[in-house]
């Protein structure tokens, strides 16, 4: 789920100069979200790595976990798919894992303890709301390989404003400094945002407390323009396409950027504006064509217990970089297996997540010998 109870859907294909630029707020057709990448003279994919600079690559990947029961399938399977995750993270090899939405003391636990048997260290910092039942923190995990070291203690900003059912708890950003050996400082952050309704019956978002979520887009970035760390790397759930959504034309508009995404790439760079994204399906995290466990919830297609009408596919999720003129080797989604899981005493072949995840191999050039 990206907002507690509710979430919003998109798509991405942007030309590459328009990338760089600044853009308004709604758009397409398109179902697939992918931007385009820069090309040489022969129209080849030209992947800018491509040089002679001593470099050390480093692996990242952005997963909103959906551990939380709030529909009758995340009920019936959290703790099935709690129990399969550590293996699933580990066997992507990335060197940072950052999660969204591990939401409760036990699936904060669980995690730690598995990822430590499998070499990563667990940096999180526990909040709790004031609002019952559930007493949800802010669902913010960061996972790193124990040959990463920290340089110094976990921060967390909680988000001065909040939209909707996020008030059931503390949404907001989580910040870990790292000294990694030849590159530098190197700060991951991980946020995730409140939403835009989707309103079923204007087929269009629910623009009024759009103010609240480009508040905490503010908030974000002022954090990151703060730092001087050689590197930044964001991982997030950020509730918004890269697009703007147009009702008339019943899809995103991919020649306009979402003022909301557009507001974040003014500090933190884009991977899939710099090469073509690998993904199996399309490159929608938020997928209810292809994600059964998405399709058969809440906010599905399929489910009975579904209150929602379905919300466009998008890219909802991202791994985003600044500094050290870190350049991006690979990107795309990822964690598509499907599992079985046991739902209303049927099988029901599903990823872990109602997301898929983003991936990215960045190769940052050295600053030191190592």
């Amino acid at each position: 789920m990206q907002k507690i109870w509710q979430k919003t859907v998109f798509s991405l294909a942007l030309s590459a100069s328009f990338l760089m630029s600044s853009c308004g707020a709604n758009g397409s057709k398109s179902r697939d979200n992918t931007p385009p990448v820069r090309t040489s003279s022969s129209g080849r994919t030209t992947p800018n790595y491509a040089d002679n600079t001593p470099h050390m690559k480093l692996n990242v990947i952005s997963y909103n976990t959906f551990l939380l029961p709030a529909d009758s399938v995340a009920l019936a399977t959290t703790e099935q798919r709690l129990y399969f995750l550590p293996d699933a993270l580990a066997r992507t090899g990335a060197d940072i894992l950052i999660l969204q939405e591990v939401w409760t003391d036990k699936a904060r636990e669980t995690l730690k303890t598995g990822m430590a048997a499998r070499g990563y260290q667990s940096y999180q910092i526990d909040t709790k709301s004031v609002v019952p039942p559930f007493f949800l923190g802010n669902g913010l995990m960061i996972f790193a390989k124990n040959t990463i070291k920290p340089a110094g203690k976990p921060e967390f900003q909680a988000w001065k404003e909040t939209a909707g059912f996020d008030k059931y708890a503390v949404k907001g950003m989580l910040r870990v400094p790292f000294e990694i050996n030849g590159i530098g400082r190197v700060e991951v952050y991980d946020a995730h945002t409140s939403f835009l309704p989707w309103d079923g019956s204007s087929h269009d978002y629910n623009y009024k407390e759009k103010d609240k979520l480009l508040s905490q887009i503010a908030q974000l970035t002022e954090w990151a323009r703060q730092s001087n760390a050689n590197v930044k790397l964001l991982g997030a759930d950020l509730n918004t396409s890269p697009f703007v959504w147009d009702r008339a034309m019943g899809g995103f508009d991919t020649s306009k950027a979402n003022g909301f995404y557009d507001r974040v790439r003014q500090v933190f760079d884009d991977p899939f504006a710099h090469v073509r994204p690998e993904c199996p399906f399309t490159c929608n995290t938020w997928d209810n064509d292809n994600n059964n466990l998405l399709a058969n919830g809440l906010f599905g297609s399929q489910g009975s217990g579904g209150l929602y009408d379905p919300e466009p596919n998008a890219k909802y999720d991202y791994v985003m970089f600044s500094g050290g003129n870190t350049k991006v080797i690979r990107t795309g989604t990822a964690l598509h297996e499907n599992y079985n899981l046991t739902y209303n005493g049927k099988q029901l072949g599903a990823p872990l997540s109602d997301h898929y995840a983003i991936f990215t191999e960045f190769a940052i050039p050295l600053q030191s010998p190592l």
